[in-house]
């Protein structure tokens, strides 16, 4: 419970409003699909967790890189690939199902943050994405999210410019 009180003058007359309202706060992993640009505030690329990770594999990537083959293509996949083996697996989330809570925009979803990802090892398809985008982001590779049906993509940008890659 919460009491907003305003206090103004009104000319030359000081008055005040009061209204008492109820306040709701949800846990720092609830997130609503209104709008899915959301997902992107769970995006931490600057996290230790994130960052160890995510350096780990770019430097492995790096070392075998490969000309004539877009290099952000290489991390891309490099980092998917590490994600699997590191162990991190999907699991769909049975409390919170990802097809059923992103039509309802309405329903309070639970979304991890890529450090609680990488603890946990799981996570379900939009967890995997925001683990994905924030090990991308980290290392300078622009992202966007693409929320689908039942499931959540990440695209990213290329190194190669539109001319180049219709040319591939």
């Amino acid at each position: 419970q919460a009491e907003l009180i305003v206090t103004y003058s009104l000319l030359g007359s000081r008055r005040e409003a009061r209204k008492e309202l109820a306040v709701r706060f949800a846990n720092r992993n609830a997130a609503t699909w209104k709008d899915p640009r959301l997902a992107a505030a769970f995006v931490s690329p600057n996290d230790p967790a994130v960052l160890e990770h995510s350096k780990y594999i770019a430097g492995l990537v790096r070392e075998r890189i490969r000309a004539g083959i877009d290099a952000n293509l290489q991390y891309a996949m490099g980092f998917f690939e590490g994600m699997r083996l590191s162990g991190i697996s999907f699991g769909p989330d049975p409390t919170t199902p990802y097809g059923k809570f992103h039509v309802d925009t309405g329903a309070v979803d639970y979304l991890q943050y890529p450090y609680q990802t990488l603890a946990y090892r799981s996570g379900d398809c939009d967890e995997l994405a925001v683990l994905y985008a924030a090990a991308l982001e980290s290392i300078g590779i622009k992202t966007a999210f693409i929320p689908l049906a039942d499931d959540f993509c990440v695209a990213f940008l290329l190194s190669m410019d539109e001319s180049e890659a219709a040319a591939a």
